[in-house]
């Protein structure tokens, strides 16, 4: 079973464009994480970045039932936590039940709103917090009995999952010659011989190229972005797939759009890398690092809409658009694809999307573009791809 963490920000739309999806065991929806004004006391860059202090803790609720979950995160939130996850208690048995959370499931009159009966929930909290004095309010926020408490406190380590990623994150062979190459490693040393790079440190964004859903869009966009193209990546997280346009296959500008700033901070930083890496092939061997840095821009949603009015980025002008996100978000943001793509030419190519729900996505983007039919190629480990070419304007 695929684990999904669906993170919102305060001050991004909720439920946002992104599922992340790692790895194996049960479904997990994080509801809201806290951001922190940055300091500069001392703290590591993955303090910086995420909002989160060096050390905290881990408080774990076992088998939580009749609360509502939108109550406990906004209790726990005000006494102080960094963030609250939850997850199936049941899961790993047969009465495992797989919820996404995307956003727009639950808009249906009568759709069932929380999430599972039971639930195991994490509360991340700062490391000088008082444990008993925070669970006690937090019991009195919500009119809890006084067995409401955490079965298991644990101390998470400086760097956290960010520190895990660096540690399991390899080299990986993407099509060709085209490899994904963490940035602490040194890619003529442990690539193969003509081998084309593109580098990522994730740091705290999403995506490091092992994902199915990343590595389907990453081998079409290899046969499909051309040299000049523009290129438009929403919901762009590391950067990794307009890297990978402008690496790879020669893209002249790369536009990179998520709701998470620490994302787009992470899309540009990683674009700058790629810098003393490119050569090669269809890579970017030419020109200096300044022409390099003006072919990618990374921007929130508003700047997008800022751009579009402004007409440095009208509609119509993107040779490729795509996005990894999630079959919900994809849907909702089907006019606004077909409005950036280029009438009669400009491709889309669209993942995050599960075996069962192409059908339905591909009904919504066939309204605006003419799809390709889906082979083999567009289906790995459960997981869809769906690409096509804007229709030409009547």
């Amino acid at each position: 079973m695929l684990t999904t963490e669906c993170v919102a920000l305060r001050g991004c739309p909720r439920g946002g464009w992104r599922g992340r999806v790692r790895g194996r065991g049960a479904p997990r929806a994080k509801c809201r994480a806290r951001r922190r004004a940055a300091s500069t006391g001392g703290e590591s860059l993955y303090a910086l970045e995420s909002g989160v202090p060096d050390a905290h803790l881990l408080l774990k609720f076992a088998q939580v039932e009749g609360v509502d979950q939108d109550a406990l995160c906004d209790a726990a939130m005000e006494l102080g936590a960094l963030s609250v996850s939850f997850e199936d208690a049941r899961r790993g048995g047969p009465q495992e039940v797989p919820i996404f959370n995307e956003p727009g499931q639950w808009a249906a009159p009568g759709a069932r709103r929380q999430l599972w009966d039971a639930w195991d929930v994490g509360i991340l909290v700062p490391m000088d917090i008082d444990v008993d004095g925070f669970t006690v309010a937090l019991r009195s926020a919500l009119s809890m009995s006084g067995s409401f408490a955490p079965a298991q406190v644990e101390s998470v380590a400086q760097g956290g999952w960010v520190e895990l990623v660096n540690q399991t994150f390899a080299p990986m062979h993407v099509a060709g010659n085209v490899w994904v190459c963490p940035a602490w490693s040194k890619p003529a040393d442990v690539l193969p011989s003509g081998a084309v790079p593109v580098v990522i440190d994730p740091g705290v964004a999403f995506g490091t190229g092992d994902h199915p859903t990343t590595q389907l869009c990453q081998r079409w966009l290899l046969g499909h972005v051309h040299e000049g193209d523009k290129v438009l990546d929403m919901g762009c997280g590391s950067g990794i797939l307009a890297i990978t346009a402008l690496a790879v296959g020669g893209a002249s500008l790369a536009v990179g759009v998520d709701i998470d700033p620490a994302a787009v901070a992470s899309s540009r930083m990683n674009h700058g890398l790629n810098f003393e890496f490119r050569g090669g092939g269809r890579g970017p061997g030419r020109g200096d690092e300044r022409e390099w840095a003006e072919r990618f821009e990374g921007m929130l949603p508003g700047d997008l809409e800022d751009a579009r009015r402004s007409g440095r980025h009208s509609d119509g002008s993107f040779d490729v658009v795509v996005a990894n996100i999630l079959a919900g978000p994809l849907v909702e943001l089907a006019p606004l694809h077909a409005a950036m793509a280029k009438p009669g030419t400009g491709k889309v190519c669209l993942s995050g999307i599960l075996a069962e729900q192409l059908d339905d996505v591909s009904k919504v983007y066939a309204q605006y573009f003419n799809l390709e039919a889906a082979d083999d190629a567009a289906f790995e480990s459960g997981w869809a791809r769906l690409a096509g070419v804007r229709k030409a304007a009547k």
